[in-house]
């Protein structure tokens, strides 16, 4: 190789270390002079996508509610699977069942009344399961600082 071609490489691999230094050691947030943009017109916001499947409502008496899963059952039996969520230091209520039902605690802990008999509620804690009698409805005190959540399986004669 030519010593002056050598001496060419050196000198562009020397220019470029140097460069780089320079623009690393005088480098400058980005910054935005630009006025923003305008607020979007006012009017009902839609988003993006669907509904997804099962998700909860509000309804009635303070109480948000999703149906999970129901089918029909042999022995002319309907089968739902309900999901509850009480708001945190609240009283709520659910209207009356359609069957008895089984009702199993996930979360928090709330004081459960059948009917307007509210002197007699009980308290549920975690992993509590109560059998419920159909066509009651019920009174729910959340007076903790978490959701009450709870599965209610309903089992409704036809």
């Amino acid at each position: 190789m030519r010593p002056w071609a050598l001496l060419l490489v050196i000198l562009v691999l020397l220019v470029g270390v140097g460069w780089f230094a320079y623009s690393y050691a005088n480098r400058q947030a980005f910054l935005a002079n630009n006025p923003l943009p305008p607020p979007p017109q006012q009017g009902q916001i839609t988003f993006a996508g669907s509904v997804p499947p099962h998700s909860f409502h509000v309804e009635e008496g303070n109480v948000l509610a999703r149906t999970v899963f129901e089918t029909d059952a042999p022995s002319n039996v309907h089968v739902e699977i309900r999901d509850y969520m009480f708001p945190p230091n609240s009283k709520s209520k659910i209207a009356a069942l359609p069957g008895a039902a089984v009702l199993d605690v996930f979360s928090g802990e709330g004081m459960v009344a059948m009917g307007e008999h509210e002197e007699s509620a009980e308290r549920l804690l975690p992993t509590s399961v109560k059998s419920l009698a159909a066509g009651q409805s019920l009174a729910i005190d959340n007076q903790g600082a978490l959701p009450f959540v709870v599965r209610v399986y309903v089992f409704e004669a036809k």
